[in-house]
């Protein structure tokens, strides 16, 4: 009876173990973030499929959620955006905090492009992160930082998901330009114009550190 069963326990053993096949288990996938060589732009994360909606509430594509008016880049912060944390104080601070998270890392405290992440060695296997106070990007526009933060630009991907508000991305415009102010460089073109006639001061509760839940327009995530 042993034998039986020690044969029958070896039979099953076999089957099972033929069945079974790594190749589920090892397979090419690419990882957030990583190149990949299979698409010809080389970035192995995919822009959302046109048409796509958020699940948790449609934004309309406006200058605010795209940084465009058209096909061009807005050359100002959306005065809503400003309006939203009651004038340019409250959203500069909220800019700040926003930078020193998600963007400080990288382009350093002041801007300059010498985040520790650069420090400790990612200049020697890709692009440095961008200066910021490089006078080139001072003809930029409002809406071309807002779009890098949005979409991303080189080596960089996008921060969408990390600052889904789309007031906060323009509070880290709106920074940026006051990192500039603080260098005694030009401001990014036109972008001063639009941080002028403030709202009374007044704090947002809403804006806290966890994320949106302010009622500001936000993309949320997508399906």
């Amino acid at each position: 009876m042993k034998k039986g069963t020690a044969v029958v326990a070896s039979a099953t053993i076999t089957m099972l173990v033929a069945g079974c096949h790594v190749d589920q288990w090892v397979q090419p996938r690419v990882n957030s973030g990583a190149a990949s060589d299979f698409y010809g732009d080389r970035q192995g994360d995919r822009p959302d499929v046109a048409g796509t909606v958020s699940f948790n509430g449609y934004v309309a594509p406006d200058e605010r959620t795209t940084g465009k008016a058209g096909k061009d880049f807005t050359p100002t912060i959306p005065a809503a955006s400003v309006k939203a944390f009651g004038g340019s104080t409250s959203m500069l601070k909220r800019g700040q905090e926003r930078y020193n998270i998600y963007c400080q890392p990288c382009h350093g405290v002041a801007g300059d492009g010498n985040g520790f992440v650069a420090l400790r060695g990612m200049g020697y296997w890709q692009k440095l992160p961008a200066n910021l106070l490089d006078k080139k990007y001072g003809p930029y526009k409002a809406g071309q930082f807002y779009d890098v933060i949005a979409n991303g630009k080189g080596a960089m991907y996008s921060y969408s998901s990390r600052i889904p508000d789309v007031d906060d991305r323009w509070a880290v415009v709106a920074y940026i330009g006051a990192l500039r102010t603080a260098a005694k460089l030009p401001m990014p073109s036109n972008l001063n114009d639009s941080m002028h006639g403030d709202a009374p001061e007044k704090h947002d509760a809403g804006h806290t550190a966890s994320g949106n839940e302010s009622g500001h327009a936000s993309e949320g995530e997508h399906n």
